[in-house]
């Protein structure tokens, strides 16, 4: 199996690309957007581990996605996968294997949206 087949979720990766103004004058973001395939894993046992989560400064996501490197992620961006959001809330890490370069990236997500308006 090959890495490129782990990434088994179809996602919408968008970054805003400005606003709009509806009728009733509220402001209405608008996004880019590209079509991609990651792995997404909720971090249910991040407790196990031993960090002192409850008591730090830095925010950490309560998902993990996996990319391929030649996709443009950066930490203001969104995915949405099957009409959840999620922000990307840290630098976006990227995994080297040595004598090759990047292997792929690392995301931090928080869900931020549920539902169709997503």
């Amino acid at each position: 199996m090959s890495f490129v087949d782990m990434l088994t979720q179809p996602v919408t990766l968008r970054r805003r690309s400005g606003e709009t103004v509806s009728a009733q004058g509220e402001s209405i973001p608008t996004y880019e957007t590209l079509e991609t395939l990651m792995y997404l894993e909720p971090r249910a046992l991040r407790s196990r581990a031993g960090e002192d989560d409850e008591n730090r400064n830095t925010g950490i996501g309560d998902w993990l996605g996996v990319g391929l490197d030649s996709v443009p992620f950066h930490n203001w961006d969104q995915v949405v996968a099957e009409g959840v959001v999620f922000d990307i809330t840290a630098p976006v890490r990227p995994f080297t294997i040595p004598g090759e370069g990047v292997h792929h990236v690392e995301l931090d997500l928080q869900q931020v949206q549920v539902g169709e308006n997503a």
